[in-house]
């Protein structure tokens, strides 16, 4: 690459691997990269770097829609209009390049005196297959991204049920939730589940350790299998 002087390029940018795709690839881009006067962005810090490959913008930009408050995802960015890569992203992953995807949000639950009594209630949880990080949701959103609903952007995301006990000793729930965390993430494939959830004892309400409180938890998966935890 010629020489580009320092005040025609913005280096020492970082992304997180969610922003860019490498040009003639379907292939998410983490990593340093700079930004040229012209828009253009490319691998690595600086203009200088030898092997320094083009990136295109594939942003999760958040915006409100006309008649929906959730936020979308947009593919591209505006200054970029010459975007090849994403015809053969499009392609891959079967993603409407004209429309916008809702997006999913983080959500915190609120167990109900019905949970309690039962002594157990369902969270929902996205597993990002780009960052490989964990997202939870609610029912709503978990079931449009297990169901691929159109109008959501379900296409890095695998979406599962975590059973989780609330009642009993402390004892008692941190057992059945550390054997729920590891039944889980094996079940479905994914990374331990306990990177994500490190509060064992997370909504729960604890009984003295002389009021013993036992039942079962069973889930299905997806495989049909009714695995049960004591």
């Amino acid at each position: 690459m010629p020489y580009i002087p320092e005040h025609r390029f913005q280096g020492n940018l970082y992304t997180n691997g969610e922003e860019f795709v490498i040009l003639n690839s379907n292939t998410f881009y983490q990593g340093q990269y700079h930004k040229l006067s012209s828009g253009k962005y490319f691998t690595g810090a600086t203009p200088y770097i030898n092997g320094s490959q083009e990136l295109v913008l594939f942003s999760n930009t958040s915006q409100q829609s006309s008649n929906n408050s959730q936020p979308v995802l947009t593919l591209g960015g505006s200054g970029y209009p010459n975007r090849n890569i994403t015809e053969n992203y499009f392609r891959l992953f079967g993603v409407n390049k004209n429309l916008v995807y809702k997006i999913p949000q983080p959500f915190s639950p609120t167990p109900t005196p019905e949970d309690y009594t039962n002594g157990t209630f369902i969270r929902y949880i996205l597993f990002n297959t780009v960052t490989k990080n964990y997202l939870e949701v609610d029912q709503n959103t978990y079931n449009n991204i297990r169901k691929k609903n159109p109008e959501w952007d379900y296409f890095n995301y695998q979406a599962f049920i975590l059973p989780w006990r609330i009642s009993g000793t402390k004892e008692e729930i941190i057992k059945t939730n550390t054997k729920m965390i590891v039944a889980v993430s094996r079940d479905n494939n994914l990374p331990s589940l306990s990177s994500y959830i490190v509060d064992l004892c997370e909504y729960s309400k604890i009984k003295p350790e002389e009021e013993p409180f036992t039942y079962t938890i069973t889930y299905q998966t997806d495989t049909g299998n009714n695995p049960s935890i004591y």
